[in-house]
């Protein structure tokens, strides 16, 4: 286990950032209805099957983090999935995700995205086609975030501002009330157990990235005024549709799959907005910021050891003078 992740693993925060998801899923329970805690009570279930048999044949405790990756796998998936495709995902993602690297503090990827990546590829009919909407009832396959990688960015034509800060429009359980998202979220950073610099990091160049992505190619048929104003919207309403905000400030700061450094965590968040604005514009996929997540998860121990390296140099050269 890194040593810097022992106070962000401690009891308390896992307790802490469970109860904040805790609160996001009976948010979401109003806005979708109460089918959402039968998501989460699925996910529980098959996690916690897992976890204690792997802890039995090893012959350790269960760890402080067995309640989180099951929360935010239930999360990350729409409100109307199917009951057994929430086990299997669940399942995986402890399996594969946590428990076949030796379990807390040894992972390599995040576990929940291990699990929602594995059935948005296995199940994309359930995870991209199949959206409720929680106005009118219906199955939909257009939620916000088809809209903006779509290019339309006007969407109040179809959903206020205010239905996407407070989650009233089609999307993950977790993803759509962005007011206590933020708020949540800010209180993370505040307490320390989310590290700030990779939220930062991933907020702001995700939005300097978005807008000169999306002004270039706008600039081939438009002119400079309207390029901006139609880039310029693009990068406001990407933060506000998709996974984004919920990412920043619950996955991607997971300690042990983040760099070590404070200067390698701002690197990984900056290669995060990177990977998500190329997601978002040009793959099949509409939402790019878990993929992201993922592929920077690999580059992390590459980053550690890039700093690590420096360190050592400079500590050389500063002995040497």
């Amino acid at each position: 286990m890194k040593q810097s992740d022992s106070m962000n693993l401690s009891l308390r925060n896992m307790l802490i950032l469970t109860s904040f998801l805790g609160i996001l899923l009976i948010a979401a329970s109003f806005i979708f209805g109460v089918r959402v805690f039968a998501v989460a009570a699925i996910s529980y279930a098959v996690s916690f099957v897992i976890e204690m048999a792997f802890t039995k044949l090893r012959g350790k405790e269960l760890d402080n983090s067995w309640m989180v990756t099951p929360m935010i796998f239930a999360l990350l998936v729409p409100p109307n999935a199917p009951l057994w495709m929430v086990g299997i995902g669940a399942g995986f993602a402890v399996f594969f995700g946590k428990m076949i690297f030796g379990g807390l503090g040894k992972t390599v990827f995040n576990p929940a995205l291990v699990g929602i990546i594995f059935v948005t590829v296995s199940f994309i009919p359930f995870m991209t086609t199949q959206w409720l909407d929680p106005v009118s009832g219906e199955i939909t396959s257009n939620p916000p975030i088809v809209a903006l990688t779509a290019g339309h960015v006007d969407l109040q034509e179809t959903w206020s501002i205010g239905q996407l800060l407070l989650g009233n429009v089609p999307g993950m359980i977790g993803e759509t009330f962005l007011v206590g998202i933020v708020a949540l979220g800010i209180a993370l950073l505040i307490l320390k157990i989310a590290d700030w610099r990779i939220t930062a990091s991933l907020l702001v160049s995700y939005g300097i990235i978005q807008f000169i992505i999306f002004f270039i190619t706008e600039m081939i048929d438009s002119s400079f005024t309207a390029s901006v104003m139609f880039a310029f919207e693009n990068a406001l309403y990407g933060y506000l549709v998709g996974t984004l905000l919920f990412a920043a400030f619950f996955v991607a700061t997971d300690p042990v799959t983040a760099p070590d450094s404070a200067r390698g965590r701002i690197i990984y968040g900056i290669g995060i907005a990177f990977l998500t604005v190329i997601i978002r514009t040009f793959s099949a996929f509409p939402e790019g910021v878990l993929f992201a997540i993922i592929l920077m998860n690999a580059v992390t121990p590459h980053i550690d050891d890039w700093y690590e390296s420096k360190a050592s140099k400079d500590a050389e050269t500063e002995a040497e003078a």
